[in-house]
């Protein structure tokens, strides 16, 4: 993965209180209550992302401040890319959809075959690739094998989709493996942690 310079923009709930003029448990109570859109640190502390503060200031009619605008220009760098190998096309074209809609600055590449796939994986370098289960003709430890032997670029993120009844046993390569339905929250947020930090 290349080296990032910027960081997606995330804000306690101390820091929304400090913007919005209120007190800490007043923000931290917004969030409970589904009105602010949150996520909690393995620390339980909340966090909360820049363009969800913005979408949340914007519905109560708050003063935005410029600060908090051009936080949202310092999430991804344009040229991140997603490479989602599926052997359905419509499968891969909802993924996209649900992706595009929150992660509007990264590139989305796919591939319905093993040699489209490899040919992406070597010349495209993604950061992200997201492989389903029903794509029998590659593994994850195949693909998990094939990425550690390069050397001009670090590993990117394997995400893994198994169907609903999935006989895979062994997806210890994969660095999350969600089951259909797809969770497209935690696909999402997953993203936005992994090609957001600065490395």
């Amino acid at each position: 993965m290349k080296k990032k310079n910027n960081k997606i923009r995330i804000y306690s709930a101390l820091e929304i209180a400090n913007i919005c003029g209120v007190v800490n448990q007043t923000a931290i109570n917004w969030i409970k209550n589904g009105s602010l859109k949150a996520f909690t640190t393995p620390g339980g502390q909340y966090r909360v992302y820049a363009e969800h503060l913005v979408d949340f200031l914007k519905d109560r009619g708050m003063k935005i401040p410029p600060a908090v605008m051009e936080s949202l220009n310092d999430g991804f760098i344009t040229g991140n890319k997603i490479l989602i190998i599926d052997n359905d096309r419509y499968a891969i074209k909802n993924i996209k959809d649900t992706l595009e809609a929150h992660l509007s600055n990264c590139s989305y590449i796919s591939a319905v075959t093993s040699f489209d796939a490899g040919r992406l994986l070597m010349s495209e370098k993604p950061e992200v690739i997201i492989l389903s289960e029903t794509f029998s003709e590659i593994t994850v430890e195949n693909l998990y094998n094939t990425i550690s032997t390069r050397r001009d670029y670090e590993k990117p993120a394997i995400v893994f989709i198994t169907e609903m009844n999935s006989t895979v046993k062994d997806v210890r390569k994969a660095d999350l493996v969600l089951q259909k339905p797809l969770d497209s929250e935690k696909l999402i947020n997953f993203i936005r942690y992994y090609i957001g930090r600065s490395l």
